[in-house]
């Protein structure tokens, strides 16, 4: 097993807080922890909580130590819960019973394009949910070749808002804000390639959805609001724009979003 950073105790209270740690702690001892796997300097593993199905738990090392993590459990968004502290108290005390396996681009990198396939459409069928998401950015991607109008865009935000209020419960921001990311993203490239009217386009669309949605959803950590702060920041790039028809339309919806905001 190749060679990644050690950590103490210590750096696990730092990371997740004294009362996470101690409740940790006490996981790790009742050997709430099993399923333990290392993809490079990622941890993997199933912790046993309150719930009757167990936790998904993960967490990265880098050369300075801790570097993020990840829990399935209502509080574990940022990686600082006593399920994480568990999960790094193993490796800390039983760094052994990691089991090494391939990364998840080493494992498709290796599989030929019907593989895929066929691995792709056993996934739709176990959770159908992912068609949305696979629709979605097969349309984004065709969108990236061509201008497209702000109504485009809210209309790919509004369908990935409308199914995620109804299918994730009390994740619904994080799943939601994780798709509009794809959405983001085409904004970027736009900006990259100084293509105003078109970021602006993705900016005004995906905000106007999100206050149009936003209604349905329990937004406790401001996923979906961060997502606005994005294209509020996205559309003051585009004020690069000289000409006159762009400013205008970056000016509009920057102003959507100040009254909108005020409501």
């Amino acid at each position: 097993m190749s060679e990644i950073a050690r950590i103490s105790e210590q750096d696990i209270q730092d990371w997740v807080g004294s009362k996470s740690f101690e409740r940790g702690y006490k996981y790790f001892e009742e050997g709430a922890v099993f399923e333990t796997q290392r993809q490079g300097a990622r941890l993997k593993a199933l912790c046993e909580g309150s719930q009757p199905h167990p936790y998904q738990v993960e967490a990265t090392l880098n050369a300075k130590g801790i570097h993020d993590a990840l829990c399935s459990c209502p509080v574990g968004d940022d990686g600082r819960c006593k399920h994480v502290a568990a999960l790094l108290l193993m490796w800390f005390h039983s760094s052994d019973e990691f089991s090494e396996v391939d990364t998840i681009d080493q494992i498709l990198t290796e599989k030929t394009k019907e593989e895929l396939i066929v691995l792709i459409e056993k996934m739709l069928d176990r959770y159908p949910e992912l068609e949305m998401g696979l629709r979605v950015s097969s349309s984004i991607n065709r969108q990236r070749r061509m201008p497209a109008s702000s109504a485009t865009y809210r209309k790919q935000a509004d369908s990935i808002l409308r199914y995620g209020a109804d299918e994730y419960g009390w994740q619904a921001s994080f799943h939601a804000a994780a798709e509009l990311d794809q959405i983001i993203a085409v904004g970027e490239e736009f900006v990259a390639r100084q293509e105003w009217a078109s970021a602006a386009a993705v900016y005004q669309g995906v905000s106007a959805s999100i206050f149009n949605n936003y209604g349905e959803y329990h937004d406790a950590e401001g996923e979906l609001i961060s997502i606005v702060e994005e294209c509020v920041a996205g559309l003051g790039l585009c004020l690069a724009a000289t000409d006159p028809e762009t400013r205008e339309m970056v000016w509009r919806a920057m102003f959507e979003i100040y009254q909108k905001d005020i409501d």
